[in-house]
């Protein structure tokens, strides 16, 4: 999963997180 964070890119990181 955390790899589909990476792709999206940085902002997506925080995203990410939130779940």
């Amino acid at each position: 999963m955390l790899q589909h964070c990476i792709n999206l890119g940085n902002i997506a990181k925080e995203e990410c997180t939130a779940h």
